[in-house]
C-alpha cells in the first residue's frame, strides 16, 4: 500500500484507466510542455502572440464533446 491507500497494481490499473480517456491515450509529461515551450520560443513560433496555448492532450475538448456543450 502506498499513502493513497492502493496497491502498486490498483494504482497502475486506475493510471492506466485515467490516462485512455485521453484522446491521444495517454497523459502528458514534463516534455511535452517543454516542446511546446521550446516551439513558442523558436524562429518557427515568432508570429505567435497573444493566447492561450492549452497542452492537454485534447482532453477539455473531448469533455465538452461528451457533454454536448
Amino acid at each position: 500500500m502506498n499513502s493513497f491507500g492502493v496497491t502498486k497494481a490498483e494504482g497502475r490499473h486506475l493510471f492506466d484507466k485515467f490516462a485512455a480517456d485521453y484522446p491521444v491515450g495517454r497523459v502528458g509529461e514534463g516534455v511535452d510542455v517543454a516542446n511546446a515551450v521550446a516551439y513558442l520560443a523558436s524562429n518557427e513560433g515568432s508570429f505567435i502572440t497573444g493566447t492561450n496555448l492549452v497542452i492537454d492532450g485534447g482532453h477539455i475538448a473531448a469533455i465538452i464533446g461528451l457533454n454536448g456543450f
